[in-house]
This record gives structure tokens, C-alpha cells and sequence, in this order.
């Protein structure tokens, strides 16, 4: 993604406070996480310094449904 696109997501998230679509995220270890789908919304809040941001923690059986359902599988 550009950096204006993640600039113009930063500009509309730091309106709202907030993300409106969620970060989806795996575990790796512990205490670690690697983004999985809309990686690019946690760059645009480090731009728009929000402190929260939306994620859901994926599972193997989530992502192995996640991809069906995208026909990435």
C-alpha cells in the first residue's frame, strides 16, 4: 500500500478515534503477533497515534477458514 493510502486511513482514524475494520493477527510466540489481514491499519495508527487498536487473534482453524472463504485455498 502507498504511503498516501496509509496516510489518508491514518487521517480518518485519528477522526474517529479508532478503527473501524480489525487488524486480523496470529500468535507466533508468546507475547508475540504477527498481522495476517489489514497489517497496513497498524502503521496508519502509529501515524495517527492512536493507542488502541482492533484486533482479533486468529487461530489455525479461523485462518484455514479464512482461507476458503477468500479462495486463497
Amino acid at each position: 500500500m502507498s504511503s498516501q493510502q496509509i496516510d489518508a486511513i491514518a487521517a480518518e482514524m485519528k477522526k474517529r478515534g479508532k478503527n473501524i475494520t480489525p487488524v486480523i493477527i496470529k500468535r507466533t510466540g508468546e507475547d508475540k503477533y504477527e498481522a495476517v489481514q489489514n497489517g497496513q491499519i497498524i502503521e496508519a495508527a502509529r501515524k495517527a497515534k492512536l493507542d488502541f487498536v482492533w484486533t482479533i487473534v486468529a487461530d489455525d482453524d479461523m485462518l484455514r477458514q479464512m482461507a476458503i472463504e477468500s479462495g486463497l485455498n
